[in-house]
């Protein structure tokens, strides 16, 4: 249809409003006595309402304290306002599961994380929150009885969390940092840890199934029972192992400068595969297994219970080595 057969049509529309009369002052006045009484009853309305909202509030913070149920995200409570600091802002936020959890996930970029067990049955999260502008998209979700920690930032800012987590010793824990140092403690559960840049630090373990894994930085692995599988590998950076000495060790180790001072058998069911290109790697009784004196039998190691210790680089298979730091 043409332009001017619209404003043709539009022009018909009109016409009869155009043509007619206007209306009387009475009219004028009845319609706006009816127009006053219309916004009274309205604005009742509306005042009835924010009563009722004012009512209602006590009863929905009850709600807000009782325990969440497995499948919801858990709440934060969150520092009102984030304080001014040199690169930008900073805020915190903690918060506490109580449902039962069978793992944790914790996925982020630039941070430092520690995960500490105990005895506890709920789980406790801290997060210390840095940015430059806008703070980042935090995840906190609960699926399936594991929680999964993480973070984004908006786009073109910068920004990080460290997260300080307390948890039942049985969980099982995984740990991935583009960058950033991570610290494990009194963990019974099973346990992998990869960082970019950054050292790892697991001490006084449990666990039996231990993957620990950096690009540059060193790791530091302690043990208080004796574990069936640990994989450590760093690409620049020394290996620390220490082991109870109360069984022998199934030992692949690669590196330049080696020394292995725990009972060897390769038949052994506890397997302890290490890799590092560029650092020394110790596997010795102790935990953790970084005193010179440990390293040449002597600390928890019973006189003569040991070989005498020999620097050695053992090669492993190819199957083998691939499957270090896994």
């Amino acid at each position: 249809m043409r332009d001017e057969e619209l404003r043709a049509e539009f022009a018909e529309w009109l016409r009869p409003v155009r043509e007619a009369d206007p209306p009387r002052m009475p009219v004028i006045r009845r319609r706006l006595r009816r127009r006053r009484t219309r916004n009274a009853a309205a604005g009742t309305v509306a005042l009835a309402v924010a009563a009722a909202a004012v009512f209602a509030l006590p009863s929905l913070t009850g709600r807000a304290s009782r325990p969440q149920p497995p499948a919801q995200a858990p709440s934060a409570t969150t520092s009102p306002n984030a304080t001014a600091v040199p690169a930008g802002y900073q805020s915190s936020a903690a918060f506490t599961i109580t449902s039962p959890l069978h793992a944790l996930v914790v996925s982020a970029g630039l941070g430092q994380v520690s995960v500490t067990g105990s005895q506890r049955s709920t789980v406790s999260v801290t997060e210390q929150i840095r940015y430059s502008a806008a703070p980042p998209v935090t995840t906190r979700s609960v699926k399936g009885r594991t929680l999964t920690l993480g973070y984004s930032c908006p786009a073109g800012q910068s920004c990080s969390i460290d997260y300080d987590v307390q948890v039942p010793s049985s969980i099982a824990v995984q740990v991935t940092l583009q960058a950033g140092t991570i610290t494990l403690s009194r963990l019974a559960g099973r346990v992998m840890a990869r960082t970019g840049t950054g050292a790892i630090s697991a001490l006084d373990l449990r666990s039996r199934t231990v993957t620990l894994r950096t690009v540059t930085g060193v790791i530091d692995a302690g043990f208080t029972a004796p574990p069936d599988s640990l994989l450590a590998g760093s690409q620049d950076g020394a290996i620390n192992i220490g082991l109870p000495g109360t069984v022998s060790y199934q030992v692949i180790a690669q590196s330049t400068d080696c020394v292995i001072n725990v009972q060897e058998n390769t038949s052994s069911r506890h397997v302890i595969a290490a890799s590092s290109g560029a650092g020394a790697i110790t596997v010795v009784p102790g935990a953790p297994a970084t005193s010179p004196s440990q390293a040449m039998g002597a600390g928890t190691a019973a006189p003569g219970s040991f070989p005498p210790p020999a620097s050695r680089s053992t090669p492993a298979t190819a199957r083998e080595y691939q499957s270090i730091g896994r």
